[in-house]
């Protein structure tokens, strides 16, 4: 992306605690950075709040397409829209990590208002992250698209041969990640997580009516099949909403006719919810992995919970019973051409750092 702005002759030339500067044609411009709306699990979005060289006012705001297209300003242009979700579907087909970039004009008047407000929020003894999510709320809305960004995100050293060696001792595995589906889908093939003859099932719906009936039929197609290898389960987090309150069992029986398990656009909060559905549902040992702040939860409700010592800071870490800084460590004592013992099942279950995950 830089490399794409410096070919346009815009150059990134400093960053201080008081905004940025720019090369923008030659000639050099400084944004004060006023307000910064951090970015949470929750909100899927990240605001920044400058000042500009003319002196005034913006709001620029990245973050999950969907979470900025509902936000969007009802005069984006149907053709735009279209060409934009189509580029971020193509992204994530490939495994890329896709946010989408857009601002919004502020008048004095509307800046002033919302810093009164949002410092209200923040001092507030009670409900205090309720109320500075409310307040940025009211703020972000109406925006302007500028467009999408798509960066690879690589796995460490022999993640895909270390997860494969880890399925052939039978253990069912649950990925659990804030990433779209089809950038999920294209993860779990890159690292044997799914493979290519996998019947993928998936239930993307947004209703519990729809969500009981698509796991219903899904249930009824595949019950007389035994081959739970050749088949993985891809529920999205809106879906998840309705079959964790209305048809966990449905889930539960799905999710024992495969041997992969994919919950994708989960919050933090719907991952410790899997994990405690399994251990009390069917009594299960389970093993929680994960390297960033929204994994903690996760890692905390499960019997076994794993920090990966990464670039994520250190949350997860603190979180956990064990940490573990390279994900290949933990198939390095067993030979690789051979049948891993069952009993080792969980002393060597470690699971990739990108996203969170559990097994059982």
């Amino acid at each position: 992306m830089l490399d794409g702005l410096r070919s346009s002759d815009i150059l990134f030339t400093a960053k201080t605690q008081k905004g940025v500067t720019l090369q923008f044609l030659g000639e050099e411009q400084k944004f004060e950075t006023i307000k910064i709306i951090e970015f949470n699990s929750t909100r899927k979005r990240m605001s920044m709040i400058v000042r500009t060289p003319e002196g005034k006012i913006e709001l620029f705001c990245k973050g999950a397409d969907n979470v900025i297209l509902e936000r969007a300003s009802k005069d984006l242009d149907r053709d735009y829209k279209e060409l934009l979700t189509t580029a971020v579907a193509d992204f994530s087909r490939i495994g890329l990590r896709t946010l989408l970039v857009a601002y919004i004009p502020l008048t004095e008047e509307t800046f002033a208002a919302f810093m009164k407000e949002y410092h209200e929020a923040e001092t507030a003894i009670d409900g205090r992250e309720d109320k500075m999510q409310a307040a940025a709320e009211k703020l972000e809305k109406n925006l302007i698209i500028l467009g999408a960004t798509a960066v690879e995100d690589k796995l460490q050293d022999e993640v895909a041969e270390t997860i494969a060696y880890l399925i052939k001792a039978g253990i069912r595995v649950w990925m659990l990640t804030g990433d779209k589906l089809e950038t999920a889908i294209s993860i779990g093939r890159s690292t044997q997580f799914l493979n290519e003859s996998m019947k993928l099932m998936v239930v993307d719906t947004d209703d519990t009516a729809k969500t009981g009936e698509t796991m219903t039929k899904l249930l009824a197609e595949n019950g007389a099949v035994k081959d739970a290898g050749n088949r993985a389960l891809i529920i999205t987090g809106k879906a998840l909403v309705y079959a964790l309150a209305d048809h966990a069992d449905d889930l539960l029986k799905l999710s024992e006719m495969c041997q992969s398990v994919i919950c994708c656009r989960v919050s933090p909060l719907q991952k410790s919810q899997v994990v405690k559905l399994v251990r009390k549902k069917k009594g299960r040992i389970c093993l929680s992995i994960g390297d960033g702040a929204n994994d903690v939860s996760m890692i905390q409700v499960a019997n076994i919970g794993v920090g990966i010592i990464g670039l994520e800071g250190t949350q997860a870490v603190r979180a956990s019973d064990y940490a573990f800084k390279e994900f290949k460590y933990a198939s390095l004592p067993l030979p690789r051409t051979s049948q891993p013992p069952q009993s080792l099942h969980f002393l060597f279950l470690l699971l990739f750092p990108l996203q969170g995950l559990f097994a059982v």
